[in-house]
């Protein structure tokens, strides 16, 4: 689970639950129940009433851990992911039903939120200090009088509402809600690319998400502030005025909002960026150019060469160098925005510095030559490092031979988490496997009778039920139980 999500949990028994899954969740041992509580830290009788509690959380919890007599065993063929199962716990703690509630312009005071969630105020006032942690780090605070309210520039705290909502995960009822947002997406998408061919390697479900949260925004007449000569600041191609003209027409008809301010349209052109995939299952990648430059295509290729010092696979050199280029200009359109879209997770960054800790420190000493275009600030350089350490890690010498079963995976998440997800996920995939990478297409049971998949990937909600193959889902950040299951079953097909 993601950090943000682990520092709004304030309950002491809920913080235990989580750590008594997780540690569940990453050993292959059957263990005894003084195994469990002795590495947790718990009593025998305490660990007797978590596991009590977790049935009281989920009742799918059974098909996830069982206890028979005094050993607890975590099912392996278990469908549920971890996300799935802590989500229920999770989204019981009061601090998300506030967090959900101040994103969606819901204002009130201390006093009525307590009658609301159900808290003392002694209580409520002793957790905000954990939401203002969390704020700080979007470039936003808590107004606490006369109601609560986030304050800061509407940029970040739609960053914040899209983290939120992202790291939480669609679950179907979620997805079910959203059908219009699911049909504006599409009938967008295909305007968009009828006018451009294939424009940009996009991954759809994050796309959504974008939407959804521009629109929320935007139903509450929150609208991004206008900016002072805008029109001479963001000289506009003909590529946007098409952009803006569907996104126009598909706002009224969708959602009848009518109007939408200048900065509006901007702010949903350039935050499509966020969506771009930098390791393509094929063809090119593609920027979205807000200006009529195109002088930036090999401005960073002198400042990444490594040279020999990393083993990078020089028949792919120029693909590679295109992501890099094209990912630094994408970059600086957005930190233009807010620069909290240099940001990653901890995970993410964790992750980097410690499976590519050469690659990594190599990109970090890089980018002190590194000047954004468009005077975007560099303003997280760790961050960007694990990008760029993350995407050159893809283009490493490989060594894999070809093989005789297709796995499709569909991954969707920031561009660096998709390399993540795909690093983790290879050290898993036995050797007789070849790997397929689809992002964006709506998967359907014809594509996967014709690319003859045998196996699907994924981490987000299928919306069509695909028969014929294996169908896999897993977590955003899998634990090892779920990665060891996801070998298990790929071993016996």
């Amino acid at each position: 689970m993601r950090k943000l999500y682990m520092d709004l949990v304030t309950d002491k028994k809920a913080i235990r639950l989580i750590h008594l899954i997780y540690f569940l969740a990453d050993t292959s041992d059957l263990l005894t129940m003084e195994d469990v509580a002795a590495n947790l830290g718990v009593t025998k009788k305490t660990l007797k009433s978590d596991l009590a509690l977790l049935q009281e959380y989920s009742p799918e919890i059974d098909g996830f851990v069982q206890v028979k007599k005094e050993t607890i065993i975590f099912n392996r063929d278990s469908t549920y992911t971890i996300e799935e199962i802590l989500s229920d716990i999770i989204d019981q703690q009061p601090l998300f039903t506030l967090l959900s509630a101040l994103l969606d312009g819901e204002e009130y005071s201390i006093e009525t939120w307590c009658e609301r969630i159900w808290l003392s105020e002694r209580t409520l006032r002793r957790y905000l200090p954990n939401l203002t942690e969390v704020l700080e780090r979007y470039n936003l605070t808590l107004q606490l009088s006369p109601f609560l309210a986030l304050i800061g520039e509407e940029a970040n705290i739609r960053y914040l509402y899209f983290d939120y909502t992202s790291q939480r995960g669609w679950r179907e009822e979620d997805v079910h809600l959203d059908k219009t947002i699911q049909k504006f997406y599409y009938e967008f998408q295909e305007s968009f690319l009828t006018k451009y061919q294939q424009v940009l390697t996009l991954d759809a479900n994050r796309a959504k998400l974008w939407h959804h949260v521009i629109l929320q925004r935007v139903t509450k007449h929150l609208f991004i502030p206008p900016r002072p000569n805008v029109k001479q600041k963001y000289p506009m191609t003909e590529r946007f005025d098409v952009f803006s003209e569907i996104y126009d027409q598909l706002m009224k008809k969708y959602f009848a909002i009518e109007n939408l301010p200048y900065e509006e349209h901007i702010y949903a052109y350039v935050v499509t960026l966020a969506s771009v995939i930098y390791l393509p299952p094929e063809g090119e990648i593609y920027s979205i150019n807000l200006t009529r430059k195109h002088s930036y295509e090999n401005k960073y290729n002198s400042i990444f060469d490594f040279k020999d010092s990393l083993p990078l696979d020089p028949f792919k050199s120029k693909e590679m160098y295109h992501c890099v280029n094209s990912f630094l200009e994408n970059l600086s359109l957005l930190s233009r925005v807010t620069p909290l879209f240099q940001r990653n997770s901890w995970e993410l960054n964790q992750y980097a510095q410690t499976e590519f800790p050469e690659i990594y420190h190599a990109c970090l000493t890089k980018l002190k030559q590194v000047r954004l275009a468009h005077d975007a600030p560099l303003v997280y350089p760790e961050d960007i490092a694990t990008n760029l350490s993350l995407l050159f890690s893809s283009y490493l010498i490989d060594t894999t031979i070809e093989n005789n079963k297709k796995i499709l995976l569909s991954i969707s998440g920031e561009a660096c988490y998709v390399q993540h997800l795909i690093a983790l996920l290879k050290k898993r995939i036995p050797g007789n496997f070849d790997i397929v990478w689809v992002f964006n297409e709506k998967i359907n049971e014809e594509y996967i009778k014709k690319e003859g998949i045998d196996v699907i990937i994924y981490n987000h909600v299928m919306l069509i039920p695909i028969e014929g193959c294996l169908n896999i889902k897993v977590s955003q950040f899998p634990a090892t139980g779920e990665l060891e299951r996801l070998t298990k079953k790929l071993f016996e097909l």
